[in-house]
């Protein structure tokens, strides 16, 4: 069987005796340090301050020279797709072009008419246009200077 043990009551421990020596002695003055800094010479702080500008100037060229390749790539699509609707809107215009000298037309006038089972009319009148003022130049492209011309001669 096991022996109870007494209860704790209060410190039992023996008084410390204080040491006639003390383990800490404070001498007067400053501590000379026993291990030699490690510094690093000027010349490779220069040297490593130089690599990092290095560094980050090459970072800052290589971001603007994206940058710059990326404006020119949209610009280069979005010039195509210009070209693309300039292309169809002159197309359209040749067929609008068509379409109306085939109006401009009298025998077409009267071929159609007779088709719809028309007859001739009795009398026949003309109405008078103003004259167009839009200019092109020889490629046939608009010309706003030849228009400003034909606006000015038509005033006067």
């Amino acid at each position: 069987m096991p022996v109870p043990q007494a209860a704790y009551r209060g410190s039992t421990a023996p008084a410390r005796v204080p040491n006639r020596r003390s383990r800490v002695e404070v001498l007067p003055g400053s501590r000379k340090s026993s291990r030699k800094q490690a510094t690093s010479s000027p010349f490779i702080i220069t040297i490593a301050r130089s690599i990092a500008v290095f560094l980050v100037v090459v970072a800052v060229v290589c971001c603007v020279r994206i940058a710059l390749t990326s404006a020119t790539v949209t610009t280069m699509i979005e010039s195509d797709e210009l070209s693309t609707q300039i292309a169809e809107a002159r197309s359209v215009g040749t067929g609008f072009e068509v379409e109306q000298s085939g109006l401009l037309s009298s025998t077409m006038l009267s071929s159609a008419a007779k088709r719809m089972d028309m007859i001739t009319p009795y009398e026949v009148g003309a109405i008078a246009l103003p004259a167009d003022v839009v200019a092109t130049d020889a490629d046939g492209n608009l010309s706003f200077s030849g228009t400003i011309r034909n606006v000015i001669a038509a005033q006067e």
